[in-house]
């Protein structure tokens, strides 16, 4: 057999070997590479450009991510700040609440039921406005009595009616109870 040149294209290179005797196996037809990462010669091209390309990540990949990212987070933003909002309202109404339950206490204190002692006259002598939360939570209470009923034995409904300070329009909390009278 007589040895001839053969070329062998490879993308942009080409290869040069002789064809020997030697070459009869089916590993041998296969042009050898230098390159370590090369097994195969349709990967001879491509092992030398992916060394440098394999490694980290690229900046369009970047973008991407960071794209997604805020995406996410334009989703979950208001979601967070409407939270925030409810927490801080449940945390004014539950103070406002304490305060109004604090002020009745009060009274149930002051005028247990004892249908025998309680007048209407001094449970309606305790009405008052703006008292101040001792707790200095920036709230103000006012207790409401309503009229004696015509009929006594009977009740006097008593509401604390709680308001911010600074805005006596904006009632946070109205909370009733009843108080039993004798007399007027």
């Amino acid at each position: 057999m007589a040895r001839t040149p053969r070329f062998v294209p490879l993308g942009r290179f080409a290869m040069t070997r002789r064809i020997t005797a030697a070459d009869d196996s089916p590993r041998s037809t296969h042009p050898r590479s230098t390159h370590p990462r090369a097994t195969h010669p349709r990967d001879a091209h491509h092992a030398s450009r992916s060394i440098h390309t394999d490694d980290g990540f690229s900046i369009v990949e970047l973008v991407i991510a960071m794209f997604l990212v805020a995406i996410l987070a334009m989703a979950v933003l208001p979601l967070l700040v409407q939270g925030t909002r409810a927490s801080a309202s449940n945390t004014s109404l539950v103070a406002a609440t304490t305060f109004a339950g604090e002020r009745l206490a009060f009274f149930r204190d002051q005028f247990p039921s004892d249908i025998l002692t309680t007048t209407c006259t001094a449970v309606q002598a305790h009405r008052a406005t703006g008292i101040p939360d001792p707790a200095r939570s920036g709230l103000s209470a006012d207790i409401l009595v309503s009229e004696c009923p015509a009929d006594l034995p009977g009740t006097v409904t008593v509401t604390a009616r709680v308001y911010e300070s600074a805005d006596p329009t904006a009632v946070l909390a109205t909370v009733p109870t009843r108080i039993v009278v004798s007399s007027p």
